[in-house]
């Protein structure tokens, strides 16, 4: 009889804790201009030399963050934008790019359930002057 009760508790805790999901946030950077654009990230601590570098070619969507957070599947939106100090950025062929990976407004933000929420940093050539 014990055993029958510690394995129906086991087994209900079990199903609760299937129940709890985990929220994939994703960062991309799909550049659908004709240009090469380089991304300079410098960060809190190396405020003199680069942190990263992202270079994403024309016509490429490329992934920059990506991260799972446990048992979090509560529908909160997490911010798009990028928290580094400052970012330099380098189109090929020269001009400038409108568009500021530290604004929100400046992605687009897509989730198909609470589980998968994607932030896309669009670029077109009407936003490189």
């Amino acid at each position: 009889m014990k055993v029958k009760f510690i394995s129906s508790i086991l087994l209900i805790a079990a199903f609760f804790a299937c129940e709890k999901k985990d929220t994939v946030y994703t960062k991309n950077i799909h550049n659908k201009s004709a240009k090469t654009i380089h991304f300079y990230l410098y960060g809190n601590f190396n405020p003199q030399t680069y942190g990263d570098t992202i270079t994403v070619n024309a016509g490429e969507l490329k992934e920059i963050h990506s991260y799972t957070e446990e048992n979090s599947a509560v529908g909160v939106q997490q911010p798009c934008r990028i928290y580094d100090d400052s970012i330099r950025v380098v189109v090929d062929g020269g001009g400038t790019l409108q568009k500021k990976l530290t604004h929100d407004n400046d992605w687009i933000f897509s989730s198909n359930n609470s589980t998968v929420q994607t932030c896309t940093f669009e670029i077109t050539d009407a936003d490189i002057l």
